[in-house]
């Protein structure tokens, strides 16, 4: 989709305030450090960065895709480079985000098929 009215304007993705605090502020209650409640922390975190990728990713591969059929109109020179540079940048930022979206998911699971008090876990 290349609409641009179809993604929020720049500036407007909305960010929970969880997703930006400090983990180490004294003003903030002691967090959990035990098994179950990490488990359910990065249940929440994953529950939370999830969405976000799924907004964010193809308003990224909709841009890297402007910025392509915006190089063909370019002739050869600077100007061509600079464009294909933005273009190798941004798709290293969508395997980044992919990677970390799929990393934070792995985690999760692990997290999730893992039972500390069994027999196994010694």
């Amino acid at each position: 989709m290349l609409r641009s009215d179809a993604y929020p304007p720049p500036g407007k993705l909305e960010v929970d305030l969880r997703m930006t605090e400090s983990s180490d502020t004294s003003d903030t209650p002691a967090k959990s450090q035990d098994y179950a409640g990490l488990r359910a922390e990065l249940a929440t975190l994953v529950n939370d960065f999830s969405p976000l990728i799924n907004e964010l990713w193809p308003r990224v591969e909709d841009h890297r895709y402007r910025w392509e059929l915006h190089s063909y109109g370019l002739p050869e020179g600077y100007d061509k480079l600079v464009v294909a540079d933005i273009i190798v940048l941004l798709i290293e930022a969508l395997k980044g985000i992919g990677t970390a979206n799929n990393k934070l998911i792995q985690a999760h699971t692990k997290a999730d098929d893992h039972n500390p008090s069994s027999p196994d876990a010694a």
